[in-house]
């Protein structure tokens, strides 16, 4: 059996620093190598800002999300949702997103999330409560929807 830990922290201290360059590895190799999103909208500096989620299987960094309290302390938005090739549909992706909705509504009593789906991942979106909220747009070239679940 699988143990699995999802870890959420700010990015500061040379240990949370160590786990955020897991988080970037796991982003690079699902959103550049195998999206090809270009590295440099990737990379957009907005780490040390945000919250990050490492989730490890066996002690093994495989899937990681980023998400931020929006200024009016009403709702959380997440991004950067990314599981390695080899663990998705394992359900890694909704242990992940558990562990952000769970934090913001203990940690800050946030009651909304909100977050910029792939056309690809609406389906799964759409099974844990979320609705779209926006027609469609492009970002690095991939179909998105804005789309929100109250908690």
């Amino acid at each position: 059996m699988t143990t699995i830990d999802v870890d959420i922290f700010r990015p500061g201290t040379e240990a949370n620093n160590a786990k955020l360059d897991q988080c970037f590895a796991i982003r690079y190799k699902v959103f550049v190598e195998e999206q090809n999103v270009p590295s440099d909208l990737e990379m957009d500096g907005l780490d040390e800002e945000t919250f990050q989620a490492l989730l490890l299987a066996d002690n093994q960094p495989v899937a990681t999300a980023r998400f931020h309290i929006l200024t009016d302390e009403s709702q959380v938005k997440v991004e950067r949702v990314a599981v390695l090739k080899a663990w998705r549909r394992k359900g890694l992706a909704d242990k992940i997103m558990d562990a952000i909705e769970d934090y913001a509504r203990s940690e800050h009593n946030i009651q909304e999330v909100k977050l910029n789906a792939q056309i690809t991942a609406v389906p799964f979106y759409k099974k844990r409560g979320y609705e779209i909220v926006s027609d469609s747009f492009l970002d690095a070239d991939i179909v998105h929807y804005t789309m929100t679940r109250q908690l």
